[in-house]
């Protein structure tokens, strides 16, 4: 629980700074510095938690880089969407991912979500549907 925590907590920080940044350094260019520092971060963080490297079979390795190629895309369109946008209603429009990834669990792997995890998706949702409805009537979104 404390990791999921401290990842959400380092988000927020990300994503204050790269609104922050603005518009003007190009959404590629954050894309490209934001993967760098998490590949190192992640090499060191192996060697603090102590995870082992493992072969993968093509399948995995096939996933792995596909995952990537798809991670890389919607990393330069998340800064380039923090850029236009004010953070609170982007970070929760963002918060979709959540939604997506438990419906690829249900669909592809059979998990099954618990009652929480469900109200969980129903509140994300409802978030995402009110600010959004807001921007379109409104113009603008709320701002937090």
């Amino acid at each position: 629980l404390l990791i999921p925590l401290s990842s959400a907590l380092t988000d927020g920080i990300a994503f204050s700074m790269m609104r922050g940044i603005g518009s003007d350094i190009p959404p590629v260019l954050i894309g490209t510095l934001v993967s760098g520092m998490t590949m190192l971060t992640g090499v060191g963080f192996h060697f603090v938690i102590g995870d082992e490297f493992v072969c993968l079979t093509l399948p995995e390795r096939t996933c792995l880089v596909v995952g990537g190629v798809i991670l890389a895309l919607c990393q330069v369109l998340r800064n380039h969407g923090l850029a236009l946008e004010q953070s609170g209603p982007a970070v929760l429009v963002m918060n979709v991912d959540i939604v997506t990834a438990y419906l690829i669990q249900i669909l592809f792997f059979r998990v099954v979500p618990n009652l929480l995890s469900w109200m969980g998706v129903l509140l994300i949702l409802s978030g995402t549907v009110i600010v959004s409805a807001n921007k379109f009537i409104c113009g603008s979104a709320p701002t937090f």
